[in-house]
């Protein structure tokens, strides 16, 4: 017991009784096992939702129905489930195509923002952000806004799957929520080919017209 150590933070050993006296010899060595519990620090959970800009009803929902040109804000929850701080939280959202980030619309609210603070970076959407560390218990709030375009949306219903995507240490959560859109394209064509045939039928009216009274 080194005289320049404290009294609790040693252990007395020995051969007759834990007194600290070991006698010479190599029959008499000591071996100290220990138990230890592995605690993994990395539990925490991720929600996502989605709303449609400009709707009248402004609760969160896991899916909702759009239109082509509408807007719709994402917004997913971290919150860390353990009693341990955890570091270096990245935040990503994987955006499908037919959803067009918005730039400059990336939110983050915390205890340090409860009203929010706005990123002057959009990496969430290009390998993530990291938006700090977490004590037990803690949470942030991610929010993000994309357009509904037709890049390449199929004719009939389509349904956007946009997932978020946190990351703490080696563990990678994910969570998603759905945008439903209707593509009309064969009721456009159908009103272009009308548009067409009408305007063919009206000067074929016009010639026979001018032919009769000619």
């Amino acid at each position: 017991n080194p005289s320049n150590k404290a009294e609790d933070e040693w252990t007395t050993i020995g051969y007759y009784g834990l007194d600290g006296k070991i006698p010479g010899c190599y029959k008499y060595i000591n071996y100290v096992s220990i138990r230890v519990k592995a605690v993994y620090d990395y539990d925490f959970t991720v929600d996502k939702k989605v709303r449609v800009v400009g709707d009248t009803d402004k609760s969160w929902k896991e899916s909702v129905e759009v239109k082509v040109g509408d807007k719709v804000e994402f917004q997913f929850q971290y919150l860390n489930t353990s009693k341990y701080n955890q570091a270096g939280v990245v935040v990503r959202d994987l955006l499908p195509s037919n959803l067009r980030y918005v730039e400059g619309s990336t939110i983050v609210y915390n205890g340090n923002h409860p009203n929010g603070v706005k990123l002057d970076t959009d990496d969430v959407i290009n390998g993530g952000v990291n938006i700090g560390s977490y004590d037990g218990n803690a949470n942030a709030y991610i929010r993000i806004t994309a357009e509904v375009v037709d890049d390449n949306l199929a004719c009939g219903s389509n349904t956007l799957i946009n997932w978020a995507q946190v990351r703490v240490g080696d563990t990678v959560v994910k969570k998603h929520a759905e945008v439903h859109v209707q593509a009309e394209k064969n009721r456009n064509i159908f009103i272009a080919v009308a548009v067409v045939l009408g305007i063919a039928l009206l000067m074929c009216l016009v010639f026979i017209i001018i032919l009769v009274y000619k």
